[in-house]
């Protein structure tokens, strides 16, 4: 499993489930920020993801009334900015296992909830450690986030292999058809 025992990943993220903590609802946090942590980059992105839309919903007026401002806005997401910090509320799947599965890439799939229960994909810990990025396939997304994204991580030293590249191109070419 994680080591978080050992890295202290808990108490990161305890800081930013304390923000949430007078709502009572349940949230996780996933993907760069855990990633980022683990590797010691600098991060001041949290993506939070909540079980429903009103739980999304709630929680983004918690943050309009606790000062932050809105900078992005879409359908499933909100992004808020606050002193540095950005926080993403998401709503679109129910639970932590399901939200990883779609993510886009070994190293970002992990999550950690609200009751600080640890998910992540099976190969995220050898992945992360080898700086490789693997591809899970996803065709849903915006083809320049996507490309940003990419982008972002190979300059953080990250490797792509030639299958995994192609497999990148591939679900960029099904996402523009």
């Amino acid at each position: 499993g994680l080591p978080y025992k050992d890295c202290c990943i808990v108490q990161y993220l305890k800081q930013y489930f304390d923000i949430f903590k007078p709502l009572g609802v349940y949230s996780w946090v996933a993907g760069g920020v855990i990633r980022d942590f683990l590797r010691q980059d600098n991060n001041k992105d949290v993506d939070f993801y909540f079980k429903s839309e009103k739980d999304k919903e709630s929680a983004s007026e918690f943050l309009k009334k606790s000062g932050y401002n809105l900078t992005h806005s879409w359908s499933h997401h909100y992004t808020f900015q606050k002193d540095g910090l950005t926080l993403d509320v998401s709503h679109r799947e129910n639970n932590p296992s399901d939200c990883i599965s779609k993510f886009d890439y070994t190293i970002s799939a992990c999550a950690v909830d609200s009751d600080f229960n640890l998910y992540f994909h099976d190969d995220f810990l050898k992945d992360l450690e080898g700086n490789k990025l693997v591809r899970i396939s996803q065709r849903d997304r915006f083809i320049i986030t996507n490309i940003k994204r990419l982008n972002r991580l190979l300059k953080k030293g990250y490797t792509i292999d030639n299958e995994n590249l192609i497999k990148y191109l591939d679900d960029q070419e099904n996402t523009f058809n």
